[in-house]
């Protein structure tokens, strides 16, 4: 939240300079406006007392009305099963999130600081010779386009 009203400023900053600069800004404050908007109300919602125990009475007759209907008894537990994905979330979201789509490190650096450990990690592995994988003989001109250096 706090990224966006600096964001905000910033942009209103500079979109005082100059009717171009408030033209050229114009867009984008006002997306952010709106997610300001956005995240102020889903936290309005979530500390919300009298809504949040509306919506967990609804969930307790949801899961009871499941529990109940004969069609479903011999069915896994959809709130267990989702209870077990958010523990799978929670433990691959930040190496997925960051490392993965690059959005902590997003630069030509990190990406082959990434590539570097991974080509080191798998000539290591025993997988390294499956099929898929580079093979033997293109091995020492792949490592030394990779790990050189001459990039940096």
């Amino acid at each position: 939240m706090e990224i966006y009203k600096s964001m905000d400023a910033a942009l209103k900053n500079f979109s005082s300079q100059s009717e171009e600069n408030a033209r050229i800004a114009k867009e984008d404050i006002f997306g952010i406006e709106n997610n300001i908007k956005r995240f102020i109300g889903y936290q309005e919602g979530l500390h919300d007392i009298q809504t949040m125990d509306l919506k967990a009475a609804d969930e307790q007759r949801l899961q009871a009305s499941y529990k109940a209907n004969p069609k479903n008894a011999g069915a896994p537990d959809p709130w267990q099963e989702i209870a077990n994905a958010r523990t799978v979330e929670c433990s691959i979201y930040k190496p997925l999130t960051l490392v993965e789509r690059m959005r902590g490190f997003n630069s030509d650096l990190a990406q082959i600081a990434r590539t570097r450990v991974r080509v080191t990690e798998d000539k290591d592995q025993a997988e390294w010779r499956a099929p898929a994988r580079i093979s033997d003989s293109s091995l020492p001109s792949g490592t030394a386009l990779v790990l050189d250096g001459s990039d940096l």
